[in-house]
């Protein structure tokens, strides 16, 4: 089976999203178009005024349709990437080979003329996702034709879908003519969102690899090269570029003195594992977050400090107590003119060099809100003490010191301190950097304790909110212990999609199999039904009854037919399933066998699995195969479930409850890693994007509840929620969230906590100076 490069499966969802997305501006653009041409004739006249009746009457069908060609070209661009799936010259005969007719040859015609337009609109972009796809595949010639995302296969779209819905040749022409028009003005924003996709993979045309999506020794690789080109970051005063600053300029320096004539940077020449000062910078460059530390404290492993370092140490307490109500600034440039900075050793220079600069990089940081900047900064001082005091620090992504700086940064991300909410949030940021500043002595441990308050205290502030509340506490009371028989569902379905991934199944049988049979399956079991193991056989009897069967199994598939039916409908039955829905899955497999009876080949060549092999391929499935539904945190709960208990409680909440995780992997949990409370992210509402933060998580981390911003819960003195409030909430499941996140329906505000994106910019400064966006 031809498998996918994951980065181009992510890149895939992500342009099918984008798509659609674009496809309903492209349709109100071409209106505008058509409106503004003035016709040379009458015969002209009626084209164009039937080419806008057919936007405004079958605007919704054309978009339907548009998005299901173009998916279906996408799909079978994947599985032909880098693939020769021609025939071979001698397995050419006259019996394969056909004349093309006249239709066929104007319409490659007409879609090459509008190609050309359309590659126009961003060669560059298009140049390098061709580049990037070639790479992805080992190939040295890199071909247009094998990337999916061809502007060739968009062309091919609309005209496929215009010509299946218009009768004129005249207005199809016309429509084609404008709509791809349209369709060439939003392709930049679509070839960059698929262009993000690669590069934060760290895959670019140029071989340069974004540092944060690097591995360590990729990132060294990185830094190495920044140095033999001279083009480490150089942070310059913002009012005077002239002036390196004196941090840039100390670090520099280290960095370069062992460099070789060639740009090579010289061996330990000591000869043992003590690690040099230019180990230390490229380590805390290079890191890759996988250190950890123990979240206590860390003054018991530490060496007793020198005199010097003493003195320095003694020095920053003291600039730390004044801070608390003092100009930080000022008092950082005190810092770096006094004397025991000099007389200290040359690691504990360089960790406050590094973190000097990173929090300049900080301090003008875009994503943080400008109202709490000051609070976070504040932990300039205590976070330069402890790196001093354990310059490891800066390598450690989990110690309680970066956690902290990362979490505070995180919450700000997501507030504007113009509610009463922000405003609470705010204080306590603040609450929190001064406690810092008066508790902090030689303990890191003070960190931790105040990251757990923080922690406590936003997540108390934003489930405060009326409508938070509300739906939390609903939703809450459904989740509690749910029926064994909704766990055992979902863990059969998951089973059974696991075993299925293997086999080349029909997608309807599929369906069937995991949202409606594993409920057969589960009931049983609860049951204790001695029908059990016929229910079991029911997977794979069905299994092999939707394949193309040879003309010599008719036989065997007729009789086995009648019994399969019969036990199909008792398993419905068994679940009470509604007599609609029931009704619907027996015609869905009606329809199937019709297919295959109507395609039995008369030579027995097909690919079918045999009846023998389906039964010992699902003989031995146990529940406990389920790890990725676990490892997901898949839902054990019904969305029917949940959706009564908001109509019971009047609240209206916009709902996300996919609960089958189809092709993702354990892998894919990755992406829930960063949801904490108060995380902010961006949903598409279908115009464009608005921001939310996380309200609430529950105990199994299945569903996510999102404030929107500006939405703020009123309930009335009898305890009702105010329907319109209540809307504006947003209910995501685990897998639902993740596959919006993977397609881009959703996207996290911070890309990257602040600590990683300060040594980002750092290694991408390339000679700008900081500056605030």
């Amino acid at each position: 089976m031809h498998v996918v490069h994951p980065v181009i499966q992510l890149a895939k969802e992500r342009a099918l999203f984008r798509f659609s997305a674009l496809s309903p501006q492209i349709l109100q653009d071409a209106h505008i178009s058509l409106g503004q041409q003035h016709p040379a004739s009458a015969a002209e006249q009626k084209t164009l005024t039937a080419a806008r009746e057919f936007l405004t009457a079958f605007g919704p069908r054309f978009l339907e349709r548009m998005q299901a060609s173009y998916t279906g070209y996408i799909e079978r661009g994947m599985q032909t990437m880098y693939r020769d799936l021609r025939q071979d010259m001698h397995e050419i005969s006259a019996d394969t080979l056909a004349l093309v007719d006249d239709d066929t040859v104007m319409r490659q015609i007409e879609v090459e003329r509008r190609v050309l337009r359309l590659r126009e609109a961003d060669q560059q972009s298009l140049g390098r996702l061709n580049l990037m796809i070639a790479q992805l595949h080992g190939a040295h010639d890199v071909r247009e034709r094998e990337n999916p995302f061809r502007p060739y296969l968009m062309a091919r779209t609309l005209h496929d879908t215009l010509s299946d819905m218009t009768q004129s040749p005249d207005v199809c022409t016309v429509l084609f003519d404008h709509l791809s028009g349209a369709l060439a003005a939003q392709l930049p924003a679509y070839f960059t969102t698929i262009r993000d996709v690669f590069e934060s993979s760290g895959v670019h045309a140029r071989l340069l690899a974004r540092p944060s999506a690097l591995s360590r020794h990729d990132r060294e690789m990185l830094l190495e090269r920044r140095l033999s080109e001279g083009r480490l970051p150089d942070f310059r005063d913002s009012m005077m570029r002239s002036l390196a600053s004196p941090a840039f300029e100390r670090i520099l320096a280290l960095l370069q003195q062992n460099q070789n004539p060639g740009g090579a940077v010289a061996p330990n020449v000591l000869g043992n594992d003590e690690p040099t000062a230019q180990d230390f910078i490229r380590k805390i460059f290079s890191q890759t977050g996988t250190a950890r530390a123990t979240g206590l404290s860390n003054a018991a492993g530490r060496q007793p400090p020198t005199n010097a370092k003493r003195s320095l140490l003694d020095h920053l307490t003291h600039l730390q107590k004044r801070a608390a109500t003092e100009d930080g600034v000022q008092l950082q440039a005190d810092l770096a003119s006094t004397p025991e900075l000099a007389q200290t050793g040359e690691m504990e220079r360089i960790a406050l060099d590094v973190a000097s600069m990173l929090f300049e990089r900080i301090a003008c940081d875009a994503l943080i809100s400008a109202a709490f900047r000051p609070a976070i900064l504040q932990l300039q001082l205590p976070f330069s003490k402890a790196v001093v005091l354990s310059p490891d620090i800066l390598q450690q992504a989990n110690h309680p010191v970066r956690l902290l700086l990362d979490r505070m940064a995180t919450v700000a991300a997501g507030q504007t301190a113009d509610t009463e909410s922000s405003k609470a949030i705010l204080e306590e940021t603040e609450r929190s950097s001064a406690r810092v500043l008066q508790e902090f002595d030689e303990d890191t441990a003070v960190f931790d304790d105040v990251l757990q308050n923080f922690n406590e205290a936003v997540v108390r502030l934003l489930q405060e909110d009326a409508t938070v509340a509300r739906a939390a506490a609903v939703l809450e009371a459904a989740l509690q212990g749910p029926g064994r028989h909704e766990m055992l569902s979902a863990r059969v379905a998951e089973v059974l999609r696991l075993r299925l991934l293997t086999l080349p199944a029909d997608p309807r049988a599929a369906d069937f199999l995991c949202k409606t049979w594993n409920r057969v399956l589960a009931q049983a079991i609860v049951d204790e039904e001695p029908t059990l193991p016929a229910l079991r056989d029911v997977v794979p009897d069905l299994l092999w009854s939707v394949q193309k069967l040879d003309a010599q199994e008719r036989g065997r598939l007729m009789k086995l037919l009648p019994t399969l039916v019969q036990r199909v409908r008792n398993g419905l039955q068994s679940i009470d399933l509604p007599l609609e829905e029931s009704q619907r899955a027996m015609d869905d497999l009606v329809a199937m066998h019709t297919e295959v009876l109507r395609a039995m080949q008369a030579n027995g060549e097909t690919t079918a699995v045999s009846l023998v092999e389906l039964h010992r391929h699902f003989a031995d499935w146990r529940i406990d195969e389920a790890v990725d539904a676990q490892a997901l945190h898949a839902p054990t709960v019904s969305p029917a479930r949940l959706r009564a208990a908001l109509q019971d409680a009047a609240m209206q909440l916009e709902l996300h409850l996919d609960a089958d995780i189809g092709l993702l992997s354990r892998a894919d949990a990755d992406w829930l890693a960063g949801m904490q409370i108060g995380t902010a992210i961006e949903c598409w509402n279908g115009a464009g994007y608005e921001s939310a933060v996380l309200a609430w998580i529950d105990a199994r981390q299945s569903f996510y509840l999102f404030k929107p911003a500006g939405v703020i819960g009123t309930v009335d003195a009898e305890g009702a929620v105010d329907v319109q409030t209540s809307q504006g909430l947003l209910l995501y499941s685990s897998i639902a969230l993740i596959r919006s996140l993977r397609e881009g329906s959703v996207g996290m505000v911070e890309p990257a906590p602040v600590f990683e994106r300060a040594i980002a910019a750092l290694l991408q400064s390339g000679g700008n100076a900081p500056t605030l966006h």
